[in-house]
């Protein structure tokens, strides 16, 4: 989760780079947040406004249950905060 986040694209033809390079950077994090949360299924949907981010849990007792975001770094904060 070190990963400096992707510089904006300063021509209409690097928008697509920038685009990959998120999306791998967000892959990264959300793969670094099911090892953190393994009691979560964590996925990305992508939407017509963007991803999502959605983690539910896998047995009872586990809190959030659910948690839907387009925020990932506030997807990490939520989930931190039900463990305390």
């Amino acid at each position: 989760m070190g990963t400096a986040p992707a510089a904006r694209p300063s021509a209409a033809g690097d928008d697509a780079l920038f685009r990959a390079t998120v999306f791998e950077q967000n892959q990264e994090r959300v793969a670094a947040l099911q090892a953190e949360f393994p009691g979560h299924q964590i996925s990305r949907e992508n939407t017509g406004r963007g991803p999502r981010y959605i983690a539910l849990s896998r047995k009872p007792g586990v809190r959030p249950h659910t948690l839907i975001t387009a925020d990932l770094g506030e997807f990490g904060d939520e989930l931190r905060r039900g463990q305390a």
